[in-house]
């Protein structure tokens, strides 16, 4: 399922907790107001591997298991509307180029 590696990544960036000025992810502090950053765009794959499920969700997505993989997203935080979404994209996606 290479169309899952593409619809799972977000660039890691930082934003600041006071201004909202964007970051790389290296980044530590604004250089404005030396206030501290947060992480944003965390992707649902990076969210999955840190939650030691990314495994899972792949061995569920070969077998086109669709409800263990919104039960998965759902583990990490995911409405299970915005779950369902993310799954029916990325089949979608895997019909398209021929997956």
């Amino acid at each position: 399922m290479a169309q899952f590696e593409e619809l799972g990544i977000v660039p890691p960036m930082k934003k600041c907790t006071y201004c909202g000025k964007e970051y790389p992810d290296e980044a530590e502090i604004c250089a404005i107001d030396h206030e501290p950053l947060e992480r944003v765009g965390v992707s649902f794959k990076q969210q999955l591997i840190e939650a030691n499920l990314y495994d899972d969700f792949i061995a569920a997505a070969d077998k086109r298991d669709s409800k263990q993989m919104i039960a998965l997203l759902v583990q990490i935080g995911k409405k299970k509307r915005t779950a369902a979404f993310i799954v029916h994209a990325i089949f979608t996606n895997a019909q398209k180029f021929g997956s």
